[in-house]
């Protein structure tokens, strides 16, 4: 497919130069005539006639390559739009994520996904079309007023959640998260189950702080064991003794090394 498409703009430049090149000559010919006309000998007609001519072919060249690439841009944009198209429609139709588009204003379901339904317990296949969303998650006007604050709220990166109910009258929570698709005033809402599996941010940081105070008090019981050995070890040395602990080489007391050292020699 790209050999071809290669070979296309390569026999399109190859005409595009062509043409450019019969222009150019016709406007040389035809600026000399007129210059020549107006009294200006032949010859010294093509010194201005020249430039003008390349300028002219140029120019062609130039807009006719723009043209050529505002074409493909074109072609590229309608296969990306078509891709995501594609995309969209498997989401709705048979993907288990629970999507649907939003009219902001009405507060009525443009389309939902099967997932959305299945998620409320309904049947996968059940049009929603045209019903307002609070009817469907049976939520209060003050969480329909929240969820549309979201949805306006460009920076909002942050879910919300919602407390409905399902088909069955049971109580569910949703995170929630959406976008605005443009003018038009339609959104679109992403729901899933709020499991409760996340981290407030509070709780993350007391967390650390016990994990960094329990690092701390084991650092310490760690030195004093260490303290303790150098100590005995000295001792034993001190008496005449072997020293009883092997301690690393970066936390021992020198003087254990010294007298070590000494004991041997005597």
């Amino acid at each position: 497919m790209r050999e071809k498409s290669k070979e296309t703009a390569a026999r399109h430049s190859g005409g595009e130069l062509s043409y450019a090149i019969l222009l150019g000559g016709i406007v040389l010919v035809v600026f000399c005539l007129v210059l020549n006309c107006l009294g200006l000998a032949l010859s010294l007609a093509v010194l201005p006639s020249l430039p003008l001519s390349v300028c002219v072919s140029w120019f062609f060249l130039r807009r006719k390559r723009l043209l050529r690439q505002l074409l493909e841009q074109d072609v590229e944009r309608d296969r990306e739009v078509e891709a995501v198209s594609r995309r969209l429609e498997h989401l709705y139709s048979a993907s288990p994520l629970a999507i649907l588009t939003l009219q902001v204003s009405s507060r009525t379901v443009q389309r939902t996904s099967r997932g959305f339904a299945s998620m409320l317990g309904m049947d996968s296949g059940t049009n929603l079309a045209g019903t307002p969303l609070a009817s469907l998650l049976k939520v209060q006007p003050a969480q329909m007023d929240a969820l549309e604050a979201h949805l306006g709220d460009s920076s909002s990166g942050e879910p919300i959640t919602l407390s409905c109910l399902d088909s069955e009258g049971q109580s569910i929570d949703l995170r929630v998260s959406g976008w605005m698709l443009d003018e038009s005033g339609l959104a679109e809402v992403v729901f899933a189950p709020d499991t409760g599996l996340r981290f407030q941010d509070r709780d993350f940081e007391e967390g650390i702080e016990e994990l960094e105070a329990f690092r701390k008090m084991m650092m310490r019981r760690e030195n004093r064991i260490l303290q303790l050995k150098s100590e005995v070890n000295r001792l034993l040395v001190d008496s005449r003794s072997a020293p009883r602990y092997s301690i690393d080489l970066e936390t021992v007391d020198n003087r254990i090394h010294e007298l070590t050292r000494r004991k041997t020699e005597t």
